[in-house]
């Protein structure tokens, strides 16, 4: 019995180093090339807004906002299926596409409104200011209130019961604070001024606690952001001037213009290599010259900002050849050196 199970023991291990011999001289070699055809990615490319009826073949993202207000029109309870409705949430997720979501407290208009529920507002005193200046017309709440704190923390942490058990919602660009949720406030205005340091980082604490499938974007490179290992994001996406500065901002850190805190930004000039970068094109300059007569400045700012996403504001098709080069340029693709 012995010498029959060496045989077969010195049999196996021949036919494994034959085929092993086989695999090395009859394996399959895979050649790849660089092609300039303009083409969507997994969680890269344009992000236009979630409520479209048609988007583009090539989009694998779509953006969502989503205001307090239509939130949670009453304490405690969320308005989930006019949401998902609007957003069309289990079409995109039948589809296999995913989200980029931003929560906003403070969404410029043209009429007088409100962006958090009138419980909250009741609730906190009315602490905020309403206004009317060249942004639009608004209510910016006070963020140091406690109670808005505290009732923040508990609608986010709804939000990620709802969502933050997979990766649907794959980016989160941090909204919460200031117009359009991009963490900065017309204080000269008389409106109250951003939070410091140690309150803003709960409310990014909130969204790292409720969403840990996610990865989570900021408007500046704040300490938070590296800390957490954050990504980051440009609304003014095509701006020269904006843009510059926000690349000044990535590379030097240094003060944060809204609080005068002086370290309050640090440099990330590397972040990119392990965090996403989003944002959207800017609405402060047309698309014919961000696209057609100045495309290749354009590419530039893009290249430089390692932009992985742009949405909901992306390019438009009027402007064809822009918008594949813009696409082209967006996230990464693996070459053959």
């Amino acid at each position: 019995m012995r010498k029959k199970r060496m045989i077969f023991l010195g049999a196996a291990v021949f036919a494994a180093v034959c085929l092993l011999f086989w695999y090395q001289n009859n394996r399959m070699k895979l050649e790849f090339s660089y092609t300039s055809e303009a083409f969507g990615n997994p969680l890269m490319g344009y992000a236009p807004s979630a409520w479209h009826d048609e988007v583009d073949e090539a989009v694998t993202l779509l953006y969502m906002d989503i205001t307090w207000r239509e939130l949670e029109p009453e304490e405690g309870v969320f308005d989930w299926d006019a949401i998902e409705e609007e957003n069309q949430l289990e079409r995109w997720r039948a589809e296999g596409k995913h989200i980029v979501l931003r929560f906003v407290c403070d969404l410029p208009g043209d009429e007088d409104h409100r962006d958090i529920p009138d419980w909250l507002w009741e609730k906190t005193g009315g602490a905020g200011m309403a206004y009317d200046n060249s942004y639009g017309r608004g209510f910016s709440p006070d963020y140091n209130h406690p109670e808005f704190i505290a009732c923040h923390q508990r609608a986010v942490a709804a939000l990620g019961e709802r969502y933050g058990g997979d990766d649907f919602i794959s980016f989160i660009e941090l909204g919460s604070l200031g117009h359009w949720g991009e963490w900065h406030i017309r204080s000269s205005d008389g409106l109250p001024p951003m939070p410091d340091q140690q309150v803003r980082a709960q409310y990014a604490q909130h969204w790292a606690e409720a969403f840990p499938n996610a990865r989570i974007l900021m408007r500046r490179p704040f300490a938070e952001a590296q800390e957490n290992g954050f990504g980051l994001y440009n609304d003014m996406a095509g701006h020269p001037e904006a843009t510059a500065e926000w690349l000044d901002w990535i590379q030097r850190g240094g003060e944060y213009d809204q609080t005068g805190e002086e370290n309050a930004l640090v440099p990330m000039a590397d972040a990119w290599q392990t965090a996403p970068v989003g944002g959207e094109f800017t609405s402060s300059l047309p698309m014919e010259q961000m696209l057609d007569t100045e495309l290749e400045t354009t590419l530039t700012l893009l290249r430089d900002s390692h932009t992985t996403f742009l949405g909901p504001k992306i390019a438009d098709r009027e402007f064809q050849e822009g918008y594949d080069t813009v696409l082209l340029n967006l996230g990464v693709r693996l070459v053959r050196c």
